[in-house]
């Protein structure tokens, strides 16, 4: 199989020169193909000027993106030989603190952890793997790569994205601005995981796409150390919240209204009554579980027609 390995140029703190992304492998057939998504360690100033748009960078057009669902993940990364700056005492731990930060903003699917044994993944085996390495599945990380993501994908179905996280650099966990140790950046495990989840999710680096907007998904590492607007827009995108859907059944015997809602997986909706269509009143907050939600309204009213609506809860 013909490809190239990973590769760029990397940005001299201070400057705004944008590394170049790397390339990608040739399909191994007309409808599978291997991208290599890469984060380049390239410090940005502070100070460096921000448009207020909003202008996410997606993969693909059009996008490839998961099945409706859970998608599991597989953690493989280990115990550090210490407590992280975060508190923290492995890297499980860290990574799925990223993975619920993307879930709090997904709709149709949410990331689904699973911790294992660390060691080495397995490329294209339909497991999506998270795991510590010297090489990407036998070629070179190149000069200063923190992480790549290599994903599979049937047309615009996503099938399997693997996470590598580059063993020669000095890694930790921790939040607020950027660290060095001895002049070379400690890396923080956490938002360099956000940003590769975000390849996984099917974002690519707005920067590398000539926007200027704040990113955890911009392709160098910043102060910058959490999920912002536009990142989170760039998920909604693609895996837009569907509307819960109330079913009205027969009141019960004793006049009390009853209703079955389907929503959202594992997300709280809030549940709104109204008398006019113009005044509504939460009632209850429940987590939907199982996707499925039934609730009786023991507010016993004199009205003899009442208006429920669901909303899905920030």
């Amino acid at each position: 199989m013909n490809g190239s390995k990973p590769c760029g140029r990397v940005c001299e703190p201070g400057l705004r020169s944008i590394p170049e992304i790397a390339g990608s492998r040739r399909p191994w057939r007309s409808l599978t193909q291997r991208a290599l998504s890469v984060l380049f360690i390239g410090l940005l100033s502070c100070s460096a000027p921000f448009c207020p748009a909003h202008a996410h960078s997606f993969v693909s057009n059009p996008p490839m993106i998961w099945p409706d669902g859970d998608v599991g993940v597989v953690l493989k990364l280990g115990t550090p030989d210490r407590t992280l700056i975060d508190g923290n005492t492995s890297w499980e731990a860290v990574a799925a603190q990223a993975l619920s930060t993307w879930n709090s903003h997904l709709g149709t699917i949410q990331f689904s952890p699973l911790i294992q044994n660390p060691g080495m993944g397995s490329d294209r085996d339909g497991v999506n793997q998270v795991f510590f390495g010297s090489r990407v599945y036998g070629e070179s990380f190149g000069g200063l790569v923190l992480a790549v993501t290599t994903i599979w994908h049937d047309g615009t179905t996503r099938t399997e994205a693997d996470v590598i996280f580059n063993t020669a650099v000095s890694w930790d966990s921790y939040r607020g601005p950027a660290r060095r140790v001895g002049g070379k950046l400690l890396c923080d495990f956490f938002r360099v995981a956000l940003h590769e989840f975000g390849h996984v999710l099917g974002l690519d680096h707005p920067d590398q796409a000539g926007q200027t907007v704040s990113a955890i998904m911009n392709g160098v590492v910043s102060d910058l150390d959490n999920l912002t607007t536009d990142d989170v827009e760039g998920a909604e995108a693609l895996y837009q919240a569907r509307a819960p859907v109330i079913t009205v059944q027969p009141r019960t015997e004793s006049g009390l209204f009853h209703l079955t809602m389907t929503g959202l997986t594992n997300r709280n909706h809030i549940i709104q009554a109204s008398t006019d269509l113009v005044t509504w009143v939460s009632l209850t907050t429940n987590n939907v579980t199982n996707g499925e939600l039934d609730f009786m309204d023991t507010n016993l009213i004199g009205s003899s027609a009442r208006f429920y609506r669901a909303l899905v809860a920030p």
